[in-house]
């Protein structure tokens, strides 16, 4: 087995290492999570999880067309398009656009695919408690998109919860549904209602609430230059609309997570 360079014992070691560092981070992530949470499920921090990504691009001519904007805009600054450190600007800055659009050329069907379970299902005989779910709820995802106003990013964490009513949503789906959305121009209230209706439209759960808490490069870089400031944005649809208890219990869920500083 070739060793480029490391020995097998340093590699040995190494993994080690990595494993218990990864075993002692999610003891400290996953105690003291919502137990006490009444009819509640909480996941929370989701695993990384892997793109799986059927998007063709944006075409060699779109993509060319980005380049040739991009020396322009550098030209309009002064700089010299042909210098060692900005050759290659252009093509990396439209592959970058190629990525944070990649939502629009996806749909949320696509990417749920057969991740939708009957509640039912599992259930012996009489065991099943037909509208009875508890709240499922999924907190501090990772989320990035780019403002449209001024094509710089805003990022933070996104909290969904949920009612289900015949189906649950497989758990690596919320973040699926999440991103589609996120990598497209943004404003955040927007991006956190796209969330909730497409949660909605997918799973039909009985409610649903997303809440965003992000912190935007065009405030924290420029014009006010407040880089601590964090705006949140909320959605509530179906019960969590018209149950003022619902949605106390999902804002809790995240302000206690919060406090066990998971």
């Amino acid at each position: 087995m070739a060793s480029y360079g490391v020995t097998p014992e340093a590699f040995r070691s190494t993994v080690c290492q990595a494993s218990n560092a990864q075993h002692n981070r999610s003891g400290r992530e996953f105690s003291s999570t919502l137990a006490d949470v009444p009819a509640a499920a909480y996941v929370s921090k989701l695993p990384h999880i892997p793109r799986q990504s059927t998007d063709q691009g944006l075409g060699e001519d779109k993509k060319n067309a980005i380049e040739e904007g991009v020396r322009m805009i550098l030209r309009a600054m002064g700089e010299d398009v042909t210098r060692a450190g900005l050759r290659e600007t252009p093509k990396r800055v439209a592959a970058a656009m190629e990525f944070f659009s990649r939502g629009y050329r996806a749909d949320p069907k696509d990417v749920i695919r057969n991740a939708l379970f009957s509640v039912e299902e599992g259930h012996e005989d009489g065991q099943y408690l037909a509208g009875k779910q508890g709240m499922v709820t999924v907190g501090r995802i990772d989320i990035s998109s780019l403002c449209e106003h001024h094509l710089l990013p805003f990022f933070g964490k996104c909290h969904i919860g949920y009612i289900p009513d015949k189906h649950v949503l497989g758990i690596s789906k919320f973040a699926r549904i999440m991103e589609i959305y996120s990598r497209r121009l943004q404003i955040q209230e927007r991006l956190t209602q796209q969330i909730a209706l497409a949660v909605m439209k997918v799973a039909k759960p009985r409610g649903v609430a997303v809440l965003l808490e992000c912190t935007h490069m065009c405030m924290a870089m420029r014009g006010v230059s407040s880089p601590g400031s964090v705006t949140t944005t909320k959605a509530f649809l179906g019960v969590f609309e018209t149950d003022p208890a619902l949605r106390s219990e999902f804002m809790s869920s995240i302000f206690r997570q919060a406090a066990a500083g998971t």
